[in-house]
């Protein structure tokens, strides 16, 4: 290599040393940028994480409802078991009664019973979200007991202390009792009771 050479290479070296490309990419600049990076892949990891637990709670909310439905389907078949053995057991109560010929112990008894119906079916339409075929239903059993049902007893303070399901079925079963359905539900009724 010639001397020119030699004192050539430094020069060029040196210039390329001072050029804006090496200073820009300096040692600070590439700590600096590994700095970054590194923020930068934390802040994409934590939103992808953020985003799996949101999605991992959604789904655990969803199935907490679906079994939340289950079991409340599952209490409102129960609770309409018990009532259909008690009718099997009681034909006379389950075919509707006369209130005019029972005695007072049998009104009470009779008042129990299709309190227990109602009750039981409150818990399947609630749970069933008013499913059409057990609303059908109910209200072909409701319809044998309107005697009972069209009592001050019942239409003055009974009436009130069930949810909304049985209250529309009971209007919607006994349209012509009902009609002033406003009396019921805004004027009769204990706000408390009222959903």
């Amino acid at each position: 290599m010639t001397e020119h050479e030699s004192t050539r290479i430094p020069d060029a070296w040196s210039r390329f040393e001072a050029s804006p490309f090496v200073k820009f990419f300096s040692s600070d600049f590439i700590r600096n940028f590994a700095t970054l990076s590194a923020v930068a892949f934390a802040v994409v990891s934590l939103n992808r994480t953020v985003r799996l637990q949101e999605r991992l709670v959604e789904r655990q909310i969803s199935v907490s409802e679906q079994q939340f439905k289950i079991a409340a389907e599952q209490a409102g078949n129960a609770s309409w078991e018990r009532f259909v053995e008690v009718a099997i057991n009681k034909p006379k109560m389950a075919a509707g009664l006369n209130l005019s010929t029972l005695n007072r112990q049998d009104v009470v008894a009779y008042q129990w019973f299709v309190e227990r119906m109602l009750f039981a079916g409150e818990q399947i339409l609630y749970a069933t979200r008013d499913d059409p075929q057990w609303h059908a239903s109910i209200a072909i059993e409701t319809e044998r007991h309107l005697d009972l049902l069209r009592t001050e007893y019942f239409t003055d303070f009974d009436f009130c202390t069930y949810r909304k399901e049985i209250r529309n079925l009971l209007i919607e079963v006994d349209n012509e009792n009902y009609k002033n359905e406003a009396r019921f539900l805004n004027i009769r009724c204990n706000p408390k009771f009222v959903d």
